[in-house]
């Protein structure tokens, strides 16, 4: 499955995303390229809800590393 809805259980992402809001989940444009700023990343955990992250350019790089792994640098 290539296409997947998914729903914002929490307001971790206010403003951006909120509680109760739906998005389609695209899975596989990271086989083609990688992350690039203000895209949102989701990862499913079986325990609980899929989590959002939007990766946003800031001054500080700091704030960027929970996004950087060796696959996507």
């Amino acid at each position: 499955m290539l296409l997947e809805i998914q729903c914002i259980p929490s307001s971790s992402m206010y403003p951006t995303l909120r509680i109760g809001d739906r998005m389609l989940v695209e899975k596989a444009s990271y086989y083609i390229r990688n992350p690039s700023i203000d895209d949102i990343i989701t990862f499913g955990d079986p325990t609980q809800c899929a989590i959002a992250i939007w990766m946003q350019r800031r001054k500080r790089r700091c704030k960027e590393s929970c996004c950087t792994s060796q696959r996507y640098g």
